[in-house]
């Protein structure tokens, strides 16, 4: 499989995060509040799943169709912190690569896993 991202530099990538939270959490209050911006002002789905990171080495992904966030069910419970990163990650390539997310196809983790061993 091939496939081409648009290179980005760390000067752009930050002024595309400033400008994601001015518009979705403009007080800039901190903590960020990650899950509320994912879950009712974009929609998406946040599913702790189990044994995620035991059985896949992964501490979360992002679905094909772009709704729904996958996250380590023990992290999501346990770890908050890693947690919050993970959620914050996955959401960035939400973002980031929207044009390339509409081309693929998995929703389940074997067929991630099967996508992510064939690039």
């Amino acid at each position: 499989m091939s496939f081409e991202l648009p290179r980005l530099t760390y000067a752009e990538i930050g002024r595309k995060a400033r400008e994601f939270l001015h518009e979705l959490h403009p007080s800039q209050e901190i903590p960020i509040p990650i899950e509320e911006i994912i879950e009712l002002k974009l929609r998406l789905n946040i599913y702790p799943f189990p044994r995620l990171y035991r059985d896949h080495g992964l501490n979360g992904f992002l679905t094909a169709d772009r709704t729904t966030i996958m996250v380590d069910e023990i992290q999501y419970d346990q770890m908050h912190e890693k947690c919050r990163f993970t959620l914050a990650h996955e959401l960035g390539h939400c973002v980031l690569h929207e044009s390339f997310y509409a081309d693929l196809q998995f929703k389940l983790v074997h067929e991630y896993m099967e996508w992510r061993e064939g690039l």
